[in-house]
């Protein structure tokens, strides 16, 4: 009464899996289709899943036609999917799946602030799909992108309760990661004061703008309340960069920077200003 036993079972099969296109850094939820699944097997540890040649992972008990396991990491390509109610002999069906490489090679602009809401470029090399989603750092929100051309995808931030570098992952709507570019995420930018403080309307003035936080960019820029174009930023230090005074109407205007030409910060009422004049002429001397 108290012997070993061994029980017989259905044979197992397998006959789809969905998603049937997953990348190919593994970790996605796979859902196989078949029969003869045991609940007694998966109790045990013994039911598991295998993609190609990579190491079996455990599956979980759906019904007795349903199991749902991982992707493992593999190499790109086409690999069968086989389970085993025993860890010893697999299934020989000709269910197949589509593992895909996809790796993010750099995102523009590079940084942007904290708040969150900057359009991001994401250029990557693979096969892109529908449904990709991007990630930014620890941050628990994925954001939807959407196509940008053949290996670029377009991507919005979410807000980050710290400043410092985050790194920008893809991934498919059903789980899966692709990593490789960063994001810097920047404290709110505030313009504290200008030197000179006003110019003439004509603009062109070369006008040091005082900070903080500043770092070099080609992105940085000032731009003069509404001026239809903002003016490129040379960065002099982390407290300081410099630019050129655009033309603009007659008054005072506030001052705003960012680092990213797309978000702009130090405009509110304690902020920068920069007065327009009358252009000075000199008609004689006595």
């Amino acid at each position: 009464g108290d012997g070993a036993t061994y029980t017989y079972e259905r044979a197992l099969s397998v006959s789809s899996v969905w998603p049937s296109r997953v990348l190919s850094e593994g970790g996605t939820p796979l859902t196989v289709r078949g029969s003869g699944f045991s609940s007694v097997s998966e109790s045990l540890g013994y039911a598991v899943c295998r993609v190609g040649t990579s190491a079996a992972r455990r599956a979980a008990w759906a019904s007795a036609t349903w199991l749902v396991c991982n992707s493992t990491r593999s190499a790109a390509g086409e690999a069968r999917v086989e389970v085993s109610g025993n860890a010893r002999e697999y299934t020989s069906d000709a269910a197949r799946l589509q593992l895909v490489s996809v790796r993010v090679v750099d995102a523009q602009p590079w940084g942007g602030p904290q708040r969150g809401a900057t359009v991001v470029s994401v250029r990557a090399r693979g096969a892109l799909a529908l449904g990709m989603l991007c990630r930014f750092g620890a941050s628990p929100a994925a954001a939807a992108a959407w196509a940008a051309g053949a290996s670029r995808l377009r991507c919005v931030t979410p807000g980050s309760a710290a400043s410092g570098w985050a790194g920008v992952q893809l991934s498919s709507a059903h789980g899966g990661l692709s990593s490789g570019g960063s994001f810097y995420y920047h404290a709110e930018l505030h313009a504290s004061g200008t030197a000179p403080p006003l110019g003439p309307e004509r603009g062109g003035t070369r006008v040091a703008v005082l900070g903080s936080g500043l770092k070099d960019a080609y992105t940085l820029r000032c731009r003069f309340a509404n001026a239809s174009s903002a003016a490129l930023g040379r960065l002099v230090d982390a407290s300081q960069l410099e630019c050129a005074s655009p033309m603009h109407s007659l008054g005072a205007t506030r001052v705003q920077l960012s680092m990213n030409a797309q978000q702009y910060g130090g405009g509110g009422g304690d902020g920068a200003t920069y007065t327009y004049e009358r252009a000075l002429s000199v008609s004689s001397v006595w």
